[in-house]
């Protein structure tokens, strides 16, 4: 039995010299967002090994290359997020873009750290009903 590798691509966030032009997931992990996990659905999984998925650039636009690194290590438990205090004074990441990332992608809010941003950081949507 093969395993089954899931490669993430932000061409926008990328550039020639980045040696990473993708992220490689596990399928279990990959399927942690919703979005993701949809269009897996409608991939062939009886003769793929490996699904090539393309972010659309209106989900993570105007993020920088490490809070997408980030993220995708927080994702795969590779990854901790800090306490809220830190989160609020860490200058190496864009913890609000980090949560978009997420909130963009629907990443499973049974994640811890995407509950912790999204109490520390709202979705748009829950902040226009404020």
């Amino acid at each position: 039995m093969n395993t089954k590798s899931v490669y993430l691509y932000f061409p926008y966030s990328t550039h020639c010299d980045e040696l990473n032009k993708s992220f490689v997931l596990s399928y279990n992990d990959a399927c942690k967002s919703d979005f993701i996990k949809v269009l897996l659905e409608n991939e062939d999984h009886e003769h793929n090994d490996c699904f090539h998925i393309v972010i659309p650039h209106n989900l993570y636009m105007d993020i920088r290359y490490v809070d997408i690194e980030y993220t995708i290590k927080l994702w795969t438990g590779k990854a901790y997020i800090p306490s809220r205090w830190e989160l609020r004074n860490d200058t190496h990441y864009v913890y609000s873009d980090v949560a978009r990332l997420c909130q963009a992608i629907i990443l499973c809010d049974k994640i811890p750290f995407v509950n912790l941003l999204n109490k520390e950081y709202p979705p748009i949507c829950q902040q226009q009903e404020s």
